[in-house]
């Protein structure tokens, strides 16, 4: 079955600046949008804060640049099983967005090569 990404980006800034109990509205209705799609779901994660990211250029280390107020930046994934991308957006339809969105990639799946005989 193919598989998509559901990469949710967030605006950092008013994510922070948010109520708690705003916050911890929407990490509930992630953790059950999870389990409501625990037959298709195949992967999830929540990045940790921008602030402690890097960026790899042409063999160049530097940080990852903080994100500017209003805008949305990746703060997390769904890897999902799904019929096709517009199956892949139903699903990411229902993810709780109050400080972004959802973008909906198709994967590549690569399978492991055998290793070679020695």
């Amino acid at each position: 079955m193919p598989q998509f990404v559901l990469l949710v980006h967030e605006d950092e800034v008013a994510w922070s600046a948010g109520e708690q109990a705003v916050r911890d509205r929407i990490v509930e209705q992630h953790y059950a949008f999870a389990e409501k799609h625990r037959d298709v779901l195949v992967a999830g994660n929540e990045f940790q804060s921008t602030a402690v990211s890097v960026d790899v250029r042409g063999g160049e280390v530097a940080p990852s640049p903080a994100p500017a107020p209003g805008v949305a930046v990746p703060c997390g994934y769904f890897l999902v099983n799904a019929d096709d991308i517009d199956h892949a957006v139903r699903i990411a339809e229902q993810i709780p967005m109050e400080f972004g969105y959802v973008q909906v990639r198709p994967v590549q799946v690569w399978e492991p090569r055998e290793a070679p005989a020695v």
